[in-house]
């Protein structure tokens, strides 16, 4: 009897992914054939760390503590982009246009006014003008 119970226990639980204890893999074991490594330190001791807003799986490093993303889709941002975003900021364009127009993401074109912005020099050099006594008869 417990032979059947046991039998028809397992044809419904191991369907849906359950597995015993003993045999889940190692956390080290993620892609056997293919092992991650870390970008930052290179080291192989790598573990699943949830996942991105996006659904990606996250990972993260043993060794450094770093967290990434096995095929992140960052781009980077090229020197003739961001001259283009700069001519377009001088036109006072909105922020949310030159994203459109540019194709980068509004998070990211803030972040670089932001950096922009901070690069101005706050302090201004005000040179005194000579003093001129104005009357009547100059005028």
């Amino acid at each position: 009897m417990e032979s059947i119970a046991r039998y028809s226990l397992d044809r419904i639980i191991m369907p849906l992914g359950f597995r015993p204890t003993s045999a889940r893999p190692s956390p080290l074991d993620l892609d056997a054939g293919d092992p991650l490594s870390c970008p930052s330190c290179g080291s192989h001791h790598v573990v699943k760390n949830g996942r991105t807003h996006t659904g990606k799986p996250n990972h993260k490093c043993q060794n450094c503590g770093r967290q990434f993303v096995q095929d992140s889709q960052q781009q980077i941002v090229s020197a003739e982009t961001k001259k283009t975003i700069d001519k377009l900021l001088a036109e006072k364009i909105p922020l949310a246009g030159i994203a459109r127009v540019v194709d980068v993401s509004k998070s990211w074109l803030q972040q670089y006014v932001n950096r922009l912005y901070e690069a101005v020099p706050r302090e201004i050099d005000v040179s005194s003008k000579s003093e001129c006594n104005l009357s009547r008869e100059t005028l």
